[in-house]
């Protein structure tokens, strides 16, 4: 019996499953991949474009400008992804909304949120002109059709980077949703109402495990461990 590949074998298994259990951030977009949407007034519908966009979650992106003035016809809302950078920007006098959906183009992520012991999404370089009053919101579907939703108002100072799971809405509707078999992530900016002329950025959206890393099962690790080290004994012994 081959000694020397039942030793690597334990080994690599190990490394693995461990690297897997422990991995602690999962990459929703880091909008490497260009795509630009614009509404104006004088449009007949809102613009909205889906592209295979490999650094998302899923593979692809759907994006969707809304503007909701009409004052004049160069009025416009515009959500541009380009070089790692994600903008949203109203033109003066306008307000509107953004529409970020990962669906896997329209065949369900079927991908579980939950790692770690308290997962977040976390906003990285997320920024607003001063003062904004902008509306975020955000919007989990699983794969039966629950739907759980978060909002919250970008005010000067309180608006907060990372949102975590457990702030989602959680009344007696959503009592069964299926965090660990999610369909589809939106995320929504939205000025309608509210103030216009607005301009805000975002770096990426990742998914964070929170303060502890899902751990393997000690059964599960004890015989890995076991057969990793029986089979790097092993080698010793050849080798001697």
């Amino acid at each position: 019996m081959n000694t020397k590949y039942i030793g690597l074998t334990a080994a690599a298994a190990l490394l693995m499953s461990t690297a897997g259990a422990f991995a602690a951030t999962v990459t929703i977009d880091q909008f490497d991949t260009d795509q630009v949407v614009s509404d104006v007034p004088s449009a007949d519908s809102v613009n909205t474009s889906t592209v295979a966009a490999p650094d998302a979650i899923g593979g692809f992106r759907t994006m969707t400008a809304d503007n909701s003035t009409s004052n004049r016809p160069t009025d416009a809302t515009t959500f541009d992804s380009f070089d790692g950078i994600l903008t949203f920007s109203n033109t003066r006098n306008s307000t509107g909304s953004g529409t970020l959906t990962y669906d896997a183009n329209g065949e369900g992520l079927m991908t579980s949120l939950l790692i770690g012991t308290d997962p977040f999404f976390s906003f990285e370089g997320a920024s607003f002109d001063n003062n904004s009053n902008v509306n975020i919101t955000a919007n989990l579907t699983d794969s039966a059709g629950s739907v759980v939703t978060y909002m919250e108002n970008v005010a000067s100072g309180s608006f907060s980077p990372n949102l975590f799971l457990t702030q989602f809405s959680t009344d007696e509707d959503y009592d069964d949703f299926d965090f660990s078999n999610v369909y589809a992530l939106q995320f929504v900016v939205d000025t309608t109402g509210l103030q216009d002329n607005i301009d805000g950025q975002i770096d990426a959206i990742t998914l964070n495990a929170g303060d502890t890393p899902n751990v393997i099962p000690l059964p599960a690790t004890s015989l890995l461990l076991l057969g990793g080290m029986g089979g790097l004994a092993a080698l010793r012994r050849k080798k001697a």
